[in-house]
């Protein structure tokens, strides 16, 4: 559990831990427990990490090619989270919620936003045509192709082809700014 501590300064740290796959049957229920809060900690610290470098960033960007600059950077910057979230050393069950939290976090996170640029307009702090630039560049560099740059685990895959299954929330969502 230090490991995942450390995690979201340094993601190599999981690399070169010499840990067993872990199994759901080898610890008791208070166990698993301390390893979930462990894991949706190390991921909300690494979100809020990521999350504020997206906000300082996307107010750096002078123009829109940047901006589109920052959001690709930034959609590369999530690669530690998706190697967490494929380590074959957790158990499928655990990966498949980590995955779709993951997914639902990048899904809020766009919505977010792109409902930033619609309030700066209502407030009449940005032009129309200004916003709607920038808007049409946030939504063609959208966060949530992040999930296309790194393929969907196996397990996942299966289980939404065999059709729709309500799962059970084993984590709950990352922060967010």
């Amino acid at each position: 559990m230090s490991a995942l501590r450390l995690w979201p300064d340094n993601p190599s740290v999981l690399a070169t831990q010499d840990l067993p796959p872990l199994d759901v049957s080898t610890f008791d229920r208070q166990t698993w427990g301390d390893v979930q809060r462990a894991i949706n900690d190390a991921l909300e610290s690494f979100m809020r990490k990521w999350s504020s470098e997206l906000s300082a960033a996307i107010g750096r960007a002078p123009s829109t090619h940047e901006l589109a600059r920052t959001l690709v950077a930034q959609r590369q910057r999530l690669r530690p989270r998706f190697e967490l979230i494929y380590d074959e050393r957790l158990p499928e069950p655990i990966r498949d919620a980590l995955y779709a939290g993951f997914s639902a976090d990048l899904a809020d996170l766009q919505r977010q936003i792109e409902q930033s640029l619609s309030t700066e307009v209502a407030a009449g702090r940005s032009l129309r045509t200004e916003n709607d630039r920038l808007l049409r560049v946030v939504r063609e560099n959208t966060l949530v192709r992040a999930l296309d740059d790194y393929p969907r685990p196996t397990s996942a895959t299966t289980t939404e082809a065999a059709g729709p299954q309500k799962r059970a929330r084993l984590f709950s969502r990352s922060a967010r700014k």
